[in-house]
């Protein structure tokens, strides 16, 4: 094939060339090749395996090489995986190439196809102006892309990679790995910008959190095997070689350790029996360990030294969902909290001239990336990150931060209350998630990826009929609620790291934005007219419920004792409402009046996994070793396990018809996570 087009680029494989408009973009064999082979077949859905047999023929390498590859391809042609135009990836299965490949044209033809594209865009412009003259100006444009730092996969294999760890010069990668599927995880390294690795460990069960040494010649792990006398921290050399351990069970569960910059300690955190976690010195050489902490009424754990060595940055955990970033001078002993988010912290490391912390939080919403002073203050949001990311890790020189980026497939299901019997009702190769019920009951909105990026549906209550109700560029939806008519959702959209909240009309899609952005609006509820629209904030410093009519206004506070999410009773005399890491949902009266603990147990944080009925409460719920969609009735204030569930859904939203007989839950069926490298 001695040309062809793809899209606005021409491709000349003998050249090993793309251009478009000018541009030139030289690419490797393998790549052109790849892109060739897609092309061949435009439209199919290519396995990964066939794509390996055909572009490395002969050639034995890992599935890693062909994930790569197709980062460069896309990158070449400015395609974007979250909304692939050109080349789309069906999980678990392979590729396809969304764009059909006409032959390529003369250039009479193609000047007469640039005259009539421009004609088009010119029609499109006029349409798009008549339209908006007929649809007003009062609906707010739809937020645009969020800025983000491209960061590019360092690992792209099946499964999970757990655990980053870059050497102090940044050029090798350490991480642990399951192999593709399983709990089974063993710990791997490989150089920056090669595909091969080494597999350091080989042991059943799991084998995480490396660190490297500063010369880098060893890598100190945490093992927990089947066996418990087998695990503890160990070290083992970065070549090969078999590992030793450093610190065995009977120290306690050990909860994150790190080197000290001149390799001598591993600082660990340890919870010996029946006790919290607290941060230890452990000598390398001598094996003896030193308390430096002493928490009360929490845990200490993941510490990480300072490129100093005189101070260790770590998390105190009060609750799962209540943790903080401390530091502590190992001189004084003193200790200094950096921030006070009360929210899940997963992983942290020092910027390389140890003036912050990063860290990974839902301290806003999706986990991201932030950044912390190393003395404290307001932490700020680091673009680079995404959505789903944790253990972030940084290089000596602080030119090259990787972090774990998780993904996952998931679907919405329905659960009957007298079986307790499973149906999948939507499901796609990506995120399908937040279902939530109309009032009529006939249909079902929720949040779904399928189409590259996070997008509001409504289909029948039985999953057939998808309708996309919004074409939003970039912003990730995690919680919606219908109008008590059924003609309009309140969702919650988070971009550049700061939550609004939208109203989109049911039937024709039109979408407006409730207030300005700055002030951050979370959980969205009605009022049982569905005049108003209520919002979690922490506007004035402390989450509270706010109320905002639904055509736009100015908001009021409406909570002064704490509040979340909201939703007024039918006859609109109480509004019922959840806390921000705090149990429990709550009551006040509408007109104004004290607040009344209602549930006690519930302990979701985003705020939409309960429903309100005019006969009880149902709510996602955990205790006494169960876990279902429990039921608090009115009548009789009891509460009862109506729909017993394996395991707490991972991801939120919840429905339940008007007679109790059917739940609507988010269901994950695999989770996969890479490696993450951002540069400069």
């Amino acid at each position: 094939m001695d040309e062809l087009r793809v899209g606005r680029w021409r491709v000349e494989p003998k050249l090993n060339r793309i251009s478009s408009n000018g541009t030139v973009v030289q690419l490797e064999p393998r790549v052109i090749d790849l892109l060739t082979f897609l092309a061949e077949r435009p439209g199919e859905v290519v396995g990964k395996q066939e794509l390996l047999d055909r572009v490395w023929a002969g050639v034995h390498v890992s599935e890693g090489v062909l994930k790569r590859a197709i980062w460069e391809l896309r990158r070449a042609l400015g395609d974007d995986a979250r909304k692939p135009r050109l080349i789309e990836t069906i999980p678990r299965r392979g590729y396809r190439l969304i764009d059909e490949a006409p032959p390529p044209a003369s250039s009479s033809t193609a000047k007469g196809d640039a005259a009539l594209s421009m004609r088009m865009v010119l029609g499109g412009l006029a349409a798009i102006l008549l339209i908006g003259l007929l649809a007003g100006f009062g609906a707010q444009r739809q937020p645009s892309p969020d800025p983000v730092i491209t960061a590019r996969p360092l690992t792209a294999l099946e499964g999970r990679e757990l655990h980053p760890a870059l050497s102090a010069d940044g050029s090798r990668l350490a991480f642990a790995w399951n192999g593709g599927s399983g709990e089974d995880f063993d710990l791997y390294v490989k150089l920056v910008g090669s595909e091969h690795l080494q597999r350091l460990t080989q042991h059943p069960g799991v084998d995480s959190r490396p660190v490297w040494s500063s010369d880098g010649n060893h890598l100190a792990f945490v093992r927990e095997s089947p066996d418990p006398e087998q695990s503890g921290v160990f070290l083992v050399s970065a070549f090969g070689g078999p590992p030793h351990r450093l610190l065995g069970p009977q120290a306690g569960r050990i909860a994150g350790l790190a080197f000290s910059p001149r390799s001598d300690e591993l600082a660990v955190a340890l919870a010996p029996e029946r006790q919290v976690s607290a941060l230890y010195l452990l000598s390398v050489e001598s094996r003896e360990l030193r308390q430096l902490t002493h928490p009360a009424a929490a845990a200490d754990r993941d510490p990480v030294f300072s490129p100093d060595g005189r101070s260790l940055a770590f998390i105190r955990a009060r609750s799962w969902s209540d943790q903080d970033v401390f530091r502590i001078d190992l001189d004084s002993g003193r200790e200094s909290r950096l921030t006070s988010d009360h929210t899940t912290v997963l992983g942290l490391a020092w910027a390389e001239d140890g003036a912050a912390v990063i860290y990974s939080s839902d301290r806003l919403g999706p986990r991201t990336l932030w950044r912390v002073a190393a003395d404290g203050g307001t932490p700020e949001w680091l673009p680079a990150s995404g959505g789903g990311a944790l253990h972030p890790a940084v290089d000596r020189s602080g030119r090259r931060l990787v972090f774990e980026q998780i993904d996952c497939d998931s679907n919405v299901r329905r659960v009957s209350a007298s079986s307790q019997d499973a149906e999948t009702v939507i499901a796609s190769t990506r995120r399908d998630q937040f279902p939530q019920l109309s009032p009529e009951g006939d249909r079902l909105a929720f949040v779904s990826t399928r189409d590259g990026s996070y997008q509001l549906y409504v289909a029948a209550a039985d999953g057939s009929a998808v309708r996309r109700l919004t074409r939003l560029e970039g912003p990730r939806i995690t919680a919606l609620r219908w109008s008590p008519d059924g003609r309009r959702i309140a969702f919650e959209a988070w971009h550049q790291g700061r939550g609004d909240v939208y109203v989109v009309e049911v039937a024709s899609g039109q979408l407006r934005q409730l207030g300005e952005s700055g002030q951050l609006k979370t959980a969205p509820g009605w009022s049982a007219d569905g005049e108003l629209v209520y919002f979690g904030s922490p506007h004035t410093g402390r989450w509270e419920i706010w109320a905002m009519p639904a055509v736009g206004g100015e908001p009021r506070q409406v909570t002064t004792a704490g509040g979340r999410s909201a939703v007024e009773s039918a006859d609109g005399r109480w509004l019922y409402y959840s806390k921000h890491r705090t149990p429990g949902i709550w009551r006040q009266p509408v007109a104004g009046g004290a607040e009344e603990l209602v549930v006690s147990d519930f302990n979701r944080d985003n705020g939409v996994d309960w429903v309100l009925t005019g006969d009880g409460i149902y709510y996602l719920a955990q205790r006494r070793g169960e876990a279902g969609v429990a039921f608090f009735e009115f009548a009789n204030a009891q509460t009862s396990l109506r729909f017993p569930l394996e395991r707490m859904p991972q991801y939120g939203g919840l429905a339940v018809d008007a007679d109790g007989r059917s739940a609507w839950l988010t269901h994950v069926a695999a989770i996969d996570g890479d490696v993450m490298l951002l540069e400069g």
